[in-house]
């Protein structure tokens, strides 16, 4: 049996050397970028507010969007780093059965 997972888990190897780098530099860039997107949002929100007393409701809901669109590509690519990393975690448990 472990013949015929041979050829399976020497083209695994490479596999899981691309996904492990593009997880951990994933990791890295999400969790910087998440810094830079706090306050991008933050200052979208802030604007929001002042825009809200201004009575300029187009403005608002304009914001509102933006900050939505913000948190919903941010959950997208840590959850796209988040699969890489359990895909390569497979592959590790099949290259060590």
């Amino acid at each position: 049996m472990w013949l015929l997972k041979l050829p399976f888990k020497i083209l695994a190897l490479p596999v899981i050397l691309l996904l492990g780098v593009f997880w951990v530099l994933g990791k890295i860039m999400t969790n910087l970028s998440a810094f830079v997107v706090g306050i991008f949002m933050l200052f979208i929100f802030l604007v929001g507010i002042f825009c809200a007393f201004q009575g300029q409701w187009g403005n608002v809901a304009f914001l509102i969007g933006v900050e939505v669109a913000c948190l919903v590509l941010q959950y997208g690519a840590m959850m796209i780093v988040d699969i890489s990393g359990s895909i390569n975690g497979s592959l590790v448990r099949f290259l060590h059965s």
